[in-house]
C-alpha cells in the first residue's frame, strides 16, 4: 500500500473509532441520565415523618449543670434535602470529587460544595418543600411526601422556616440547680439561627446510611434537649408570680441559640414501607 492511501485508511480508523466512542457515550447518557433507570437515578416517593427523639418531658441534666424539664417545644422547618456525603461530623478525610448529581434535570437540585476540609454534601438525592411546624409533644407527625432517587443517602440539610408569627423555635420548662427552681420560656426568630452564609439552614445533619432502591419512610428524630444543653440559667430572674420567666436577652438565650445551631439535634433514617 502507497503512502497516500496508508494516510487515508488510518485517517478513516481513527475517525471510525472517534464515532464509535462517542456514540457508545451517548447511549449511556440516554441510559442514565432521565433518572429512570441504572442503579442509582430511579424516582421514589419519600414518606415523611418527625418525632422527638427521646420523651420530651424528660428531666435531664445540661452540660453546664442545670436539670431541666420540658413543657413545650416547637420547631418550624422550611425543608430538608438529603445528600449523598458523610455527615459532617463524621469527615476528617480531605473532600472527594463528585460526579454528576443525579437530580438535574429531575427535581431541580445542584450538588452542595464545601471549602476543602470541611463537610461536603455531595450529590443530592431528595428533598422535602413543604414547610411546617412540629409540636414535639404531640408524637409523630406525618409530613407532606417528599421526592428523591435511587442511591445512598447518609447526610441531610434541615432548614429552619419562620412558623407563626415569625416564631422559628418555642420551648418552655423548668430549670433547677441547687436550691434554685425556675419556669423559662423561649422563641427564636429567623435572625437567631443563621448559619455563618446567612441561611437558616443545619448543614450536614446526620443520615443513618441507607441505601434507597424503592419508596420508604424518612424519619427526622428531633432532639430539644441539645437546644439547651449549653444554657447556663444563672443570670435568668424568677417573676414574681410565678409565670415563666422570658430568656430575651440573657446569657442564657445565647446558649439556647447556640444550641439551635448543631446539627446533632436532627437525626435522619430511612425505612421501607
Amino acid at each position: 500500500m502507497h503512502g497516500p492511501e496508508r494516510v487515508a485508511l488510518v485517517t478513516f480508523s481513527v475517525f471510525a473509532a472517534s464515532c464509535a466512542l462517542l456514540g457508545a457515550g451517548l447511549a449511556l447518557e440516554a441510559c442514565g441520565g432521565d433518572g429512570a433507570s441504572g442503579t442509582t437515578g430511579r424516582r421514589v416517593t419519600l414518606h415523611t415523618q418527625a418525632r422527638p427523639a427521646k420523651e420530651p418531658r424528660s428531666t435531664f441534666t445540661n452540660g453546664v449543670g442545670w436539670t431541666v424539664t420540658l413543657t413545650k417545644a416547637t420547631v418550624a422547618m422550611a425543608s430538608v434535602a438529603y445528600f449523598d456525603g458523610e455527615p459532617i461530623f463524621s469527615r476528617a478525610a480531605a473532600p472527594r470529587t463528585r460526579g454528576r448529581d443525579p437530580l438535574r434535570g429531575l427535581l431541580g437540585l445542584r450538588s452542595a460544595h464545601a471549602h476543602p476540609g470541611h463537610y461536603v454534601a455531595g450529590d443530592a438525592m431528595g428533598e422535602l418543600t413543604t414547610p411546617a411546624t412540629l409540636d414535639l409533644f404531640a408524637g409523630t407527625t406525618r409530613l407532606a411526601d417528599g421526592a428523591g432517587v435511587s442511591g445512598t443517602y447518609q447526610s441531610a440539610r434541615f432548614t429552619y422556616g419562620a412558623g407563626d408569627h415569625g416564631v422559628v423555635v418555642a420551648v418552655e420548662g423548668a430549670a433547677q440547680s441547687g436550691a434554685t427552681t425556675l419556669r423559662f420560656q423561649a422563641t427564636a426568630a429567623l435572625s437567631d439561627v443563621l448559619d455563618s452564609y446567612g441561611e437558616p439552614s443545619l448543614e450536614g445533619c446526620a443520615f443513618t446510611s441507607a441505601d434507597v432502591e424503592a419508596d420508604g419512610t424518612v424519619v427526622i428524630a428531633i432532639d430539644p434537649t441539645v437546644w439547651l444543653d449549653q444554657v447556663d440559667f444563672t443570670d435568668v430572674k424568677p417573676t414574681a408570680d410565678g409565670s415563666p420567666s422570658d430568656l430575651a436577652g440573657t446569657i442564657a438565650f445565647k446558649g439556647f441559640a447556640r444550641g439551635l445551631k448543631k446539627g446533632a439535634g436532627f437525626v435522619f433514617s430511612y425505612v421501607t414501607p
